[in-house]
């Protein structure tokens, strides 16, 4: 027997009898994989297990570096509009497990987590690779949206595209949306924008159609090719010229290009799932006029675009004192940030909350906030990937920036200060700074 095998074992039999919430998610989120199946193998054994629940519904895939997250909310948000009965399934969670699994925007329960990743968890028995956290939770969602009898699964990736666990979906999705391409996570994916765009655009199969969203052209030709390779219809989302009179429901210059991503993604499935559809599947297909509908249909989108939520993407989780949180923890996600904090606030400057992962290109992150800093304080994200919050301090002190380091999320705030504060980084980093300041809430109120 393999070590390898020995660890799976090992891993499997400790999975037994468990029946609480808390219980399931810690188990599922001390789950390593060993050896090198990717993502994509491990799932594939494991759906195949589950009798593959996603014959049930159909998928609309999300792939790219940034903005997967807000695309995947306005394309839920417009297609619950549309009367369907929406899944969405989005990783990683800022509060709470049960948001990677939501239907029309409610939660996922605690019993039915626990009823699930017991299901789960049993079958990972039968299958001869270890799967992660990312992969059994998957498959709790999958099955979770067939018991529901959801009309179509908004699914975003976890890493990549084609090695990734979404995509070991026995059926093409109905579209396959790209957003921006950016570098991130560059040991994995490749080192040039082509490169990391072409692992993104293994998500694109036939019988699909391609949205490809506001990039370089070094990474749009590449996805150009793969869907030309695989006979995809494809559009650019930048020809969706939206209303003047739209009221995003995210905050964010960068969020209109998100917007234009998913209001491409659901007149294309509306369209290729209605009694009038046009013919989707010839590769030259051009979507002739993306914005092109009856009224009333149009209403419904713009009231998706609206309606739509997503916490930790420029979110303003305190009046008093300021203070916006944006999940930028890459140099891209915080350029974005950047041109929205000078587009809201004109002129004015920030005191900046950090906590970064150690495998980012921090130095780069920093250097793009310095111009809008008044002041910088670091934190040390709950992680073992996490930059030191003292390191970080020194390396702003060394460009001239005025930083210091705080040893807790609490410690962060409890200077009083009339400067509206911005957080950034990591995603689990700004999970934190979101549940203080709702706890702080609850404590006033009582």
């Amino acid at each position: 027997m393999s070590e390898d095998t020995k660890k799976i074992e090992n891993v499997q039999s400790e999975n037994t009898n468990i029946s609480t919430y808390e219980e399931l998610v810690k188990t599922i989120e001390s789950m390593r994989r060993f050896g090198k199946a990717s993502g994509r193998e491990v799932s594939g054994e494991l759906l195949k297990v589950l009798d593959y629940p996603e014959k049930a519904f159909d998928v609309i895939h999300i792939a790219g570096t940034n903005g997967k997250g807000s695309t995947a909310a306005f394309l839920a948000s417009i297609l619950k509009e549309n009367g369907k009965k929406v899944g969405l399934f989005t990783s990683p969670h800022l509060i709470t497990f049960r948001e990677r699994i939501q239907i029309n925007g409610a939660y996922i329960s605690e019993e039915d987590v626990v009823r699930l990743g017991q299901k789960v968890l049993e079958a990972t028995g039968q299958i001869s690779v270890a799967a992660t956290m990312f992969d059994i939770t998957m498959a709790m969602a999958l099955l979770y949206f067939k018991e529901q009898a959801v009309d179509v699964v908004v699914l975003e990736t976890g890493l990549g595209g084609g090695k990734d666990s979404t995509r070991a979906l026995c059926k093409p999705p109905k579209v396959a949306v790209i957003t921006n391409i950016g570098f991130d996570h560059t040991a994995v994916l490749g080192n040039t924008l082509g490169e990391i765009a072409d692992n993104k655009a293994g998500i694109i199969r036939e019988g699909s159609f391609c949205v490809i969203g506001n990039m370089e052209r070094e990474a749009s030709l590449v996805i150009e090719s793969r869907c030309k390779e695989r006979k995809v219809p494809f559009e650019y989302a930048n020809r969706v010229s939206l209303p003047n009179d739209i009221h995003l429901g995210l905050l964010g210059e960068y969020q209109k290009d998100n917007a234009k991503n998913a209001w491409l993604a659901a007149k294309v499935y509306l369209e290729k799932n209605s009694k009038t559809a046009m013919d989707l599947t010839d590769e030259n297909f051009i979507v002739k006029n993306p914005v092109d509908m009856e009224d009333d249909v149009q209403h419904t989108f713009i009231r998706g675009l609206e309606n739509a939520r997503h916490p930790g993407r420029m979110d303003v989780v305190s009046g008093e004192p300021f203070v916006l949180v944006d999940g930028a923890h890459n140099p891209q996600g915080v350029s974005a940030l950047c041109q929205s904090l000078k587009v809201l606030y004109p002129g004015e400057k920030f005191r900046f909350v950090v906590g970064v992962l150690a495998d980012k290109d921090y130095g780069k992150m920093m250097e793009e906030m310095l111009p809008l800093a008044e002041e910088f304080v670091t934190v040390t994200v709950d992680s073992s990937r996490a930059l030191q919050g003292e390191t970080l301090a020194k390396l702003l002190e060394t460009k001239g920036a005025k930083a210091v380091s705080a040893s807790s999320v609490q410690k962060a705030f409890s200077e009083v200060t009339e400067k509206k504060t911005i957080v950034f980084g990591s995603l689990y980093f700004v999970g934190d700074v979101i549940q203080y300041f709702r706890s702080r809430k609850e404590r006033e109120e009582e």
